[in-house]
């Protein structure tokens, strides 16, 4: 665990310092300061919209991706509803948090393994599915 102690600076203002030495290494490893890929779909599971990384990642451009499917780049979502009771499905929110592994296909049809996140947004008066992908390393 990280110690963490709190000083106070001339100015009265809290200064928070992380000891990090107590970390375990494989902590430390898992953090990636990158920018994860998410996507961003519409209820039925279109692609609205992704970031730099998931052009990067699956080497398709974003006009290429927009209006597609998920299943195109995450095809064992197709045996999964996406959506139950206007959310996010909970069995996907749950296998996210179990780690579950889904096997994902870049443009020129190799495959990666990955894991995902969902998260519900609302924009608009309008509901939207954030996925956010992370390559398994």
């Amino acid at each position: 665990m990280s110690v963490l102690s709190i000083n106070r600076q001339t100015n009265t203002q809290p200064l928070v310092n992380i000891n990090q030495t107590d970390v375990p290494v494989d902590v430390k490893s898992e953090v990636n300061d990158t920018e994860s890929a998410a996507l961003t779909l519409y209820d039925n599971g279109m692609i609205r919209d992704g970031n730099q990384e998931v052009t990067a990642l699956f080497g398709y451009s974003a006009n290429q991706l927009t209006g597609q499917h998920i299943i195109r780049l995450l095809p064992q979502l197709a045996e999964i509803k996406l959506i139950q009771d206007k959310r996010a499905n909970s069995y996907l929110r749950f296998l996210s948090r179990m780690g579950r592994h889904f096997e994902a296909v870049r443009m020129n049809d190799t495959n990666f393994t990955c894991t995902l996140f969902f998260n519900d947004v609302t924009y608009l008066g309008r509901h939207f599915i954030r996925v956010i992908i992370c390559p398994v390393k």
